[in-house]
């Protein structure tokens, strides 16, 4: 015997599928939606926080370094995603390097060439600031120090605009790492899909329930079509609430009907002659013998 698939089981499984399809969709898009806030949002501190560059200068060139120290490690405390501030001659090698806490760095790396050929092209403009993604939502804030200073004083030539000299001091990198927030919203994001997992599976069985419930009059229906196949034609059908089902039990009620009127037709044309509408020699052979048979049996 064939094995057939339950309708309700594959109404389910599309249903689930495509809720499943949906479900991948939009956690793919929280996903790419989070990490594009988080570019945002750090787009916006690089704009801030290049305002600061010049603050996180100080070093360079203020005579106290101790005050100016304790000036930055007051900053980087305000921002626990930054990890580290490095200060850098003009020739790209370490001046100073201090870890969010106050630790100094001394593995810090010298910067690269090209790196400090295209930071000291920004020196004295607008914007000066370099943001780069290293890895897993880490970056490096990097700009130029400088000093401006009047060419000369303008006293003998007023109306000509006074031009300035930019000094290059050195360099300062800001590294940045937002990878807590990305892993914290990673963990959140495996715990919701777990939980969207787990709801869809009690769906399915809540779902599964609920269609046999309400596809149980159709089930019933298979006791008297299987009656109905094996020739019975004084059949019983159950009681249904539903249009549905109850449009099919009229049609087959008027199915049996037709069928038993045939039944009928085509037995009154076997048995009786269609001229003179008396029994046929068969019909007549028939009946003397089952009248031969009662009088033996009652001798």
């Amino acid at each position: 015997m064939t094995h057939r698939r339950s309708l309700i089981t594959d109404i389910l499984t599309v249903q689930l599928l495509i809720t499943g399809v949906i479900t991948i969709i939009a956690l793919a898009g929280l996903a790419w939606t989070s990490g594009a806030v988080i570019r945002h949002n750090l787009n916006y501190w690089a704009e801030q926080w290049a305002g600061e560059l010049n603050e996180l200068g100080a070093p360079f060139y203020r005579p106290d370094h101790g005050g100016a120290m304790l000036d930055v490690e007051r900053f980087i405390e305000k921002y626990p995603e930054i990890r580290r501030v490095t200060w850098y001659r003009p020739d790209g090698s370490v001046f100073t390097s201090i870890l969010n806490g106050g630790a100094r760095d001394t593995a810090a790396a010298p910067l690269a060439a090209e790196t400090i050929a295209e930071l000291s092209q920004k020196a004295g403009v607008s914007s000066a600031y370099l943001l780069q993604e290293e890895h897993d939502r880490k970056f490096q804030l990097s700009g130029p120090i400088w000093v401006e200073s009047f060419a000369n004083d303008g006293l003998f030539d007023a109306a000509k605009a006074t031009p300035t000299r930019v000094d290059l001091l050195g360099f300062v990198t800001v590294d940045i790492d937002f990878s807590t927030y990305q892993t914290a919203f990673s963990k959140n994001l495996a715990l919701a899909s777990i939980a969207l997992i787990g709801l869809l599976f009690i769906s399915w069985i809540v779902g599964h329930a609920l269609l046999k419930r309400a596809l149980r009059p159709l089930s019933e229906l298979q006791e008297p079509l299987s009656q109905i196949a094996q020739g019975t034609m004084e059949v019983t059908f159950p009681a249904t609430r539903h249009k549905e089902t109850q449009a099919i039990v009229s049609t087959l009620r008027d199915t049996l009907s037709t069928l038993q009127k045939r039944e009928q037709h085509l037995l009154h044309i076997a048995n009786h002659d269609v001229v003179t509408g008396l029994y046929s020699r068969h019909r007549l052979v028939s009946e003397l013998d089952a009248e031969i048979e009662r009088y033996q049996r009652q001798r």
